[in-house]
């Protein structure tokens, strides 16, 4: 914040704005410059987020004062400066509130000290020399030897008195999960004490057991889907004698292979046998085997079957 207002031009544009001028032809009259210094310090301050602008209208964010005071208050002594704990030895060593003290001898230090200035400067972005300097003497007095360290590291670049960055780390924020809709049918059959399960041979719960069932194909209905699941799975005949329940949940997969976020909705229906052959029928699916499990001994269940068969709901 200091480096923004460094330059006189953005002060006193800042400045007519906080006495209430809204438009660029009120603030080049209340800050006594020409419109065309107005607009240029106007798109620093506008790329910084302290000034927007709707149409003509100019609006400053004056609570951005407030959050630089928090962030320029004295560091918890306790709290690492760098998540790098070489590079936080080094600023700890170099820095006393966020401004250098002095630069080290030892390249190896002077560049971890250098590559933290560097992250003052976004990537992509051109700066004019003039804002360069303002932003390397927040750091320290001598901004021309700061600068020219930041040059010879390769940090930054230059022609004609203009700067961008082309060395250092940048922070890469990891990409959002992909997110997965998926519509779902399942059955509770019992045998007098004894419930139908299948178990997981090929998912993020594989080995678990749970209610047969699975998702709908494209148009299909939620009875038309449970009906043929429970073939595909267990090899019986079944009839819908009626719907239990109807949910949904959100829940992440976030194993190294695959980021999914699931918004699962699910169906449970009661069903009834009404014939066929006790077998796992289809072939390449999730299910790798079928069984009756007595109620009162029940194997390792999956989430889904836990809140159905141990708490008799299907809703999380």
């Amino acid at each position: 914040m200091v480096g923004l207002l460094a330059e006189p031009e953005r002060l006193r544009v800042v400045s007519a704005l906080a006495l209430g001028a809204s438009t660029i032809g009120e603030v080049a009259a209340a800050a006594g410059l020409d419109p065309r210094e107005v607009v240029r310090a106007l798109r620093r301050l506008e790329r910084a987020g302290l000034v927007s602008r709707e149409k003509d209208q100019l609006t400053l964010h004056a609570e951005q004062f407030k959050e630089a005071a928090r962030a320029a208050a004295p560091d918890d002594p306790a709290a690492p400066l760098s998540p790098d704990p070489a590079t936080d030895a080094v600023l700890r060593a170099f820095t006393r509130d966020g401004r250098i003290t002095s630069i080290p001898v030892q390249r190896a230090r002077r560049r971890l000290l250098l590559e933290h200035v560097a992250a003052s400067f976004e990537p992509g972005v051109r700066y004019p020399e003039r804002e360069v300097n303002a932003i390397l003497r927040a750091w320290y007095p001598d901004h021309a030897t700061l600068r020219r360290y930041l040059v010879d590291e390769l940090l930054l670049d230059r022609s004609e008195s203009v700067y961008w960055r082309i060395g250092g780390p940048v922070e890469v924020e990891e990409p959002a999960p992909e997110r997965i809709s998926r519509v779902a049918a399942y059955g509770l059959v019992r045998d007098g004490g004894r419930v139908l399960l299948t178990r997981l041979g090929r998912s993020m719960h594989r080995g678990l057991w749970t209610l047969p069932g699975g998702g709908l194909d494209y148009g299909e209905r939620p009875v038309d889907a449970v009906v043929r699941e429970l073939h595909e799975e267990t090899g019986l005949d079944v009839r819908v004698d009626e719907l239990l329940d109807a949910d949904a949940e959100l829940y992440r997969d976030g194993r190294h292979d695959r980021r999914y976020e699931v918004h699962a909705v699910r169906f449970l229906y009661r069903l009834t046998v009404l014939g066929g052959t006790l077998g796992v029928v289809e072939v390449d699916g999730s299910t790798d085997a079928v069984q009756w499990w007595p109620a009162e001994d029940l194997p390792r269940l999956t989430p889904l079957a836990e809140r159905v068969l141990r708490t008799g709901r299907l809703s999380p």
